[in-house]
């Protein structure tokens, strides 16, 4: 009984981690496609329920990748540490920019932080504690089999996704100053270019790498639109 019970905990934290995933990256590629940094496929909606479909259906593809993973690397706890280190090293990453940027918006911008009504403690103290401690666990990756291929992987990865970015800027400097908008696709319930996304997209537009910017001053010392 006691191992059925630890199964069922496991499923479904398993699953309610899946379904935060999903719907995490639905949004992050529907904000990047809405700032025309991602393929303008992926902020269509649905008409009824007003959904990123094809996001949606990107992420699910993507997650469906990650199974058939298993044929390459038998070993399930293997291919866990491979993908989970991946995903630790993008996390570091990411939020080792935003401690550098906040460094930098200190050091360029102190009348900024001045003004600012909830300042972060010992803001710039923590943010190199914070980056001393990411750089030991980039650091004790390289002393198991496993850590170290992803760590190894991990330049692949960024190069492909800078490859994606400059295409994607390339295709936004050539539509400059010709504003797309989506119309609908027929009775399929999908729309495509040309309609006005502005009165349906409210709830999805901010992407979780861009919240701290819009939502006014934060911990982190960030004012408004910095």
């Amino acid at each position: 009984a006691a191992a059925a019970v630890i199964n069922f905990v496991a499923l479904t934290s398993a699953m309610s981690s899946a379904n935060s995933g999903v719907f995490s990256s639905t949004r992050m590629l529907y904000g990047l496609s809405v700032e025309k940094h991602a393929h303008w496929q992926f902020r269509i909606l649905s008409r009824s329920t007003r959904i990123p479909v094809r996001s949606l259906l990107f992420s699910c593809f993507c997650m469906l990748i990650g199974t058939l993973l298993l044929f390459l690397v038998p070993n399930v706890m293997t291919l866990f540490t491979i993908v989970s280190t991946l995903a630790a090293i993008m996390v570091v990453f990411s939020w080792g920019m935003i401690l550098v940027a906040y460094l930098v918006y200190r050091r360029q911008r102190p009348d900024l932080h001045a003004g600012s009504i909830f300042k972060m403690p010992a803001g710039v103290v923590m943010s190199w504690v914070s980056l001393l401690f990411f750089a030991f666990a980039i650091f004790i990756m390289i002393f198991d089999p496993d850590t170290l291929l992803a760590l190894l992987a991990s330049p692949l990865v960024y190069r492909a996704v800078g490859l994606l970015e400059a295409e994607a800027a390339a295709r936004g400097a050539a539509s400059a100053g010709q504003p797309e908008r989506l119309t609908p696709a027929g009775p399929g319930g999908r729309l495509s270019r040309g309609e006005d996304l502005t009165p349906v997209c409210a709830r999805w537009r901010l992407a979780p790498y861009r919240a701290y910017m819009v939502t006014g001053p934060g911990i982190s010392g960030f004012p408004r639109g910095v």
